[in-house]
């Protein structure tokens, strides 16, 4: 049982710095030359008057967005799955995978609305501080109403983790860059920067829902339970930080040149492109049952007995050949040189447009050592 201490202090910790960290990570990009120092003077002047409760034209992007991601889940095709392993009758709130189709739609959605002049293509960029506090207040109503969640008819129901990284943030994050680089453009004209960096984001989030079925099945779905944490880091932090280097570029553009932009961008696809073959490479031999070939060799597993938390007993297979046999964790090491590299092309002026890198580090760090202890828990010895 997690001490109650704790997940009463988690969401306070969030009110008290996480809300504050996005806004002033905003401010800093857009107003202060990128700064920390300059931010540390006009920090607490900003917040004061900061508009939390957002703005009437946030308030609609934000209400559009959810609405229009929401159907595409119900409506859209997708692939099909029929099973969910934590729960004890095979059922799942979501039944296709079609986050693909969904971004694809969205995009267009917005490429179509620009392009008709029915809003701006900067609207994201030219609202955001807004939109952070909308989505800030969204978060709350978001998480209290899933609460409510297993009281609602079957056709209306969602998979919060699901819903909310698979189709709010991951959606949103691309929107938002492509808002950002936009605006960019109006301002400077679009640097080749920009240019990489966009390109490796969405890029890395294709190859996201591409592995959409495996993803389905990771920790984040199967094991970490919808609580204010993911919610709030999923609806807020990610659009706000994850964002960052992108909007560090809009009005700090840098100019590559073709040998660095295509040096950079080839070496950051190649690290996305490995990570999806990682997560590919073990989702194969399961799906194989072992009856395969890693490498052009007889993969080497480990048969771990376990027991379900409903008093099952199964098996899995863990794979320690291929990408799993050169160290732990390794698939972490090309997703954080993937953001380096799409952070790397705003120079080394200021630490902001590494900020998300360093946060990103630090969570993969605390995922491993989570990792390792819910498998020493699991399999034993």
């Amino acid at each position: 049982m997690k001490n109650p201490l704790l997940l009463l202090l988690y969401p306070v910790l969030v009110i008290l710095c996480g809300i504050p960290i996005t806004l002033l990570i905003w401010h800093a990009n857009v107003t202060l030359d990128g700064s920390i120092a300059q931010l540390y003077e006009d920090a607490i002047p900003f917040l004061v008057g900061f508009p939390f409760f957002g703005s009437v034209e946030a308030w609609k992007i934000i209400l559009f967005f959810i609405l229009t991601a929401y159907l595409a889940i119900k409506i859209l095709p997708g692939r099909k799955f029929s099973k969910d392993p934590m729960a004890p009758d095979g059922t799942t709130l979501i039944r296709k995978a079609n986050g693909i189709t969904t971004l694809l739609c969205l995009i267009g959605l917005f490429g179509l609305g620009s392009s008709l002049s029915l809003f701006r293509a900067t609207i994201i960029y030219d609202h955001f501080s807004e939109l952070l506090g909308v989505l800030n207040i969204f978060c709350f109503i978001f998480y209290l109403g899933s609460r409510l969640n297993t009281f609602l008819p079957q056709w209306i129901k969602w998979n919060m983790n699901v819903y909310t990284i698979c189709r709010l943030s991951m959606i949103g994050w691309a929107l938002i860059i492509l808002s950002f680089a936009t605006k960019q453009h109006q301002l400077h004209g679009l640097s080749d920067s920009m240019i990489v960096t966009v390109i490796l984001q969405l890029f890395y989030i294709a190859k996201f829902f591409w592995w959409e079925m495996g993803y389905l099945r990771s920790m984040d779905v199967s094991y970490d339970r919808a609580g204010f944490i993911i919610c709030w880091g999923s609806i807020v932090w990610l659009p706000a930080i994850y964002t960052s280097p992108t909007l560090y570029l809009v009005h700090h553009p840098v100019h590559l040149g073709l040998p660095l932009s295509l040096a950079i961008l080839t070496a950051g696809a190649c690290c996305i492109i490995i990570n999806f073959l990682i997560d590919r490479q073990r989702l194969y031999v399961r799906s194989k049952n072992g009856e395969c070939l890693i490498w052009k060799k007889k993969p080497d597993l480990i048969f771990a007995n376990y027991r379900t938390e409903w008093g099952e007993e199964r098996q899995n297979l863990l794979l320690v050949s291929g990408w799993w046999g050169i160290s732990r964790h390794f698939h972490y090491i090309p997703e954080l040189l993937g953001a380096f590299f799409w952070s790397v092309t705003a120079g080394f002026t200021h630490f902001l447009p590494y900020f998300y890198l360093a946060f990103l580090a630090l969570l993969l760090i605390d995922r491993a050592w989570r990792q390792e202890q819910r498998c020493a828990r699991k399999y034993g010895e």
